[in-house]
């Protein structure tokens, strides 16, 4: 499948990045991102995603060359699995017959000549090839136009759009860190693009060669190779990823959740700050209410910021201003969520684990008090691939796309029809299968399907689920205009956003303080245009929080909107903005 394809993985799983959840782990994945001069990254894990010619994704911050991604660290997503692809069989025609050559006269006429003979091919020696009416030399030369020219040089550019080839041959292609690809491989645009795509949301691909001379690079699904982006907003405050794999936040810090060490009045930032000790090898950052987390190299989860009821799963209940160890979560954590109050991972053994307050039972253990430590969430078979941490309930997604939900059910956020808390995992009315990424937010989810459809249910006061109303739904709702298909979507407190497979990105639901980024403070019930974030924009991954959101744009850079009071935004002031501000240009 070449990377401009729509086609989504149907064995794969993506995660889309939302409040209070797991970051593009993403991102992402059936799309992806690149260029001919700039390879295609998106997401790898999507991003989903994402530098020259050719993740994922969300998802994380990066230069086009990224999640998250990513998109963002929102709702954790599921690696992919086996690539989807189609096999296209072209039968080729028959080569037509030459033509003969023309006949001489047999006798001549009186008076008359014979008739005219066919041209003769060349007669050319064992170590040539016959060119038209010439010998071209083996070793030396290519018949190209019936003309013998010298072959250029293997894997080098011998002209617009050409690439030679290992014949000696100049030919239509693309040469991608070092590799050569055939046009067939290169996206209509003829960016280049040459890598196939895993999980849109995910933000991870499978590239059939690195999309830079780097490596690193993932497809982000429109035709542009970058790399991968994450980020993740939630209660106050915000981070990211960069390309270089470090994780920053802003905002909010009252309780050291930015991680630089300080915590505190005063130890709010306004612009990116560096978390200590997370300078590289980080794929995945979540955001919760107050408190951050993170994937490191080999799958280790670390935590920082308030440690009320053990939302940190160190064993303890004491505050962190820099990252700590989550116990038992050494190695093999692939997603990763931070929820208002309460964390949940996923291992590379398919296994689900939660810790934290569980007042509503959103650690889904069938019972009600608080765990320190990660405890294993019952009832699921161990082929969960994400899950997104909302304000008091959880929702998990497996390989095959079952969505389930446990804890606080008095939104119908649970989705299976009635309004009862569940202290264990309960399937999703209609969601047996065809997720590839879901989102918690406060009190309602999405999810995404393959078709590039989003699907919402829960409280719908502000018109977070996007169908026109403000009636909750305890079954998921169809959301109206997602136009050409929804690569990523992020759950917040009472807004959702997302980015289609264009590169826009839009928002619904509430929209004090502008966090809908539509350029007023009006509420919308559908999906609305944000400003400036158009397709021209190649928004790459989204996030949208409590009271504010950010997304990664490949023109714009990183860019946040709405409530800013604790320097949410990341600009350098306090000022809320009801349209997108650039918070910074390190990714």
């Amino acid at each position: 499948m070449r990377c401009g394809s729509s086609n989504t993985e149907s064995s794969g799983v993506g995660v889309a990045f939302a409040s209070w959840s797991a970051g593009l782990d993403r991102p992402f994945e059936p799309r992806g991102l690149v260029a001919c001069a700039r390879v295609i990254v998106g997401l790898a894990g999507a991003a989903a995603l994402l530098g020259s010619c050719a993740s994922g994704g969300s998802p994380v911050f990066g230069e086009v060359e990224d999640d998250a991604g990513g998109g963002v660290g929102g709702t954790g997503g599921v690696d992919a699995g086996e690539e989807a692809g189609d096999d296209d069989a072209n039968t080729g025609g028959d080569d037509g017959s030459g033509g003969s050559s023309g006949s001489g006269g047999t006798v001549p006429g009186k008076g008359g000549g014979g008739g005219s003979g066919g041209q003769d091919e060349p007669s050319c020696g064992s170590t040539q090839v016959v060119c038209g009416s010439e010998c071209c030399d083996e070793a030396t030369q290519v018949c190209e136009s019936d003309a013998c020219v010298a072959k250029c040089a293997e894997g080098t550019l011998c002209g617009s759009g050409k690439v030679c080839r290992a014949s000696g041959e100049c030919l239509e292609g693309c040469l991608i860190g070092g590799s050569v690809y055939d046009v067939e491989d290169v996206n209509p645009s003829n960016q280049c693009e040459a890598c196939t795509t895993a999980s849109v949301s995910d933000w991870k691909v499978r590239p059939r060669g690195a999309c830079d001379e780097n490596g690193g690079s993932i497809c982000d699904g429109r035709g542009k190779c970058i790399k991968p982006f994450a980020i993740s907003v939630g209660g106050s405050h915000s981070c990211g990823v960069t390309s270089a794999g470090a994780v920053m936040c802003w905002g909010y810090n009252s309780n050291g959740q930015v991680g630089d060490g300080t915590s505190g009045t005063g130890a709010n930032k306004n612009v990116p700050t560096e978390v200590f000790g997370l300078t590289s090898g980080v794929s995945v950052v979540t955001v919760g209410g107050t408190h951050s987390c993170a994937i490191m190299a080999g799958g280790r989860a670390k935590c920082w910021g308030n440690n009320a009821s053990g939302r940190l799963g160190d064993g303890t209940t004491i505050q962190k201003m820099i990252p700590e160890q989550v116990w038992s979560l050494e190695t093999g954590t692939v997603s990763l969520s931070a929820g208002e109050n309460h964390t949940c991972a996923v291992t590379s053994a398919g296994e689900l684990k939660c810790w934290g307050l569980n007042g509503n039972g959103q650690l889904g253990n069938g019972a009600t008090n608080p765990l320190s430590f990660p405890n294993e969430v019952w009832g699921l078979d161990k082929d969960v691939v994400a899950v997104s941490a909302g304000t008091g309930h959880t929702c998990s997604l497996t390989a095959k796309g079952k969505v389930m939900c446990w804890g606080l059910n008095t939104s119908g956020q649970i989705g299976d029809g009635t309004q009862a808390n569940r202290l264990v995992p309960t399937q999703v009315a209609g969601l047996e299968s065809g997720a590839i990424a879901v989102t918690a937010g406060a009190n309602h989810n999405c999810i995404l399907t393959a078709a590039g459809e989003i699907k919402c249910w829960g409280q719908n006061t502000q018109g977070q689920l996007g169908n026109g109303t403000t009636t909750a739904s305890t079954i998921p709702v169809l959301v109206k205009g997602i136009d050409p298909g929804a690569i990523a979507v992020s759950a917040g407190t009472a807004h959702t956003c997302a980015f289609m497979a264009d590169g826009k990105a839009m928002c619904w639901g509430q929209n004090t303080n502008g966090r809908l980024g539509i350029g007023s403070t009006t509420a919308s019930h559908e999906p609305a245009q944000v400003v400036n974030l158009t397709a021209d924009a190649d928004v790459v991954a989204i996030a949208a929080g409590n009271a504010h959101s950010c997304a990664i744009s490949l023109v714009e850079g990183l860019v946040c909107w709405g409530y800013n009071n604790y320097g949410q935004l990341g600009n350098g002031t306090t000022t809320a903005s009801n349209v997108p501000v650039v918070a910074a240009s390190v990714w």
